[in-house]
């Protein structure tokens, strides 16, 4: 998949407000951050006990950041961003890193 693609379905699975959440990768009814989001769309086991960045998500979680805040660690900054900012802020944060991508 491109990054393009990946923010895509990462932001197709939060489009809904009932399936994002703050605090966590994922919840037991299946709700997911953005990192979240990206994993899943991905195909990798949301898990609180691995690196938030692998090699698999590291190109779009840094698309994300760079939108969000390129100073920042990537993870650190998507991470942030999704636990202080309303739903649709981060929506449209997927949607302008999704525009940047070729």
């Amino acid at each position: 998949m491109t990054t393009k693609e990946i923010l895509q379905a990462a932001r197709d699975l939060i489009s809904d407000p009932k399936k994002w959440t703050v605090g966590k990768l994922e919840t037991f009814n299946g709700s997911v951050c953005a990192i979240g989001a990206i994993n899943r769309a991905l195909g990798l086991v949301n898990s609180e006990s691995e690196s938030f960045i692998r090699p698999e998500n590291a190109r779009a979680i840094a698309a994300l950041a760079a939108v969000i805040d390129p100073t920042v660690e990537p993870a650190k900054a998507v991470w942030n961003y999704n636990d202080s900012m309303p739903h649709h802020c981060v929506i449209e944060a997927f949607d302008a890193a999704i525009e940047k991508q070729p």
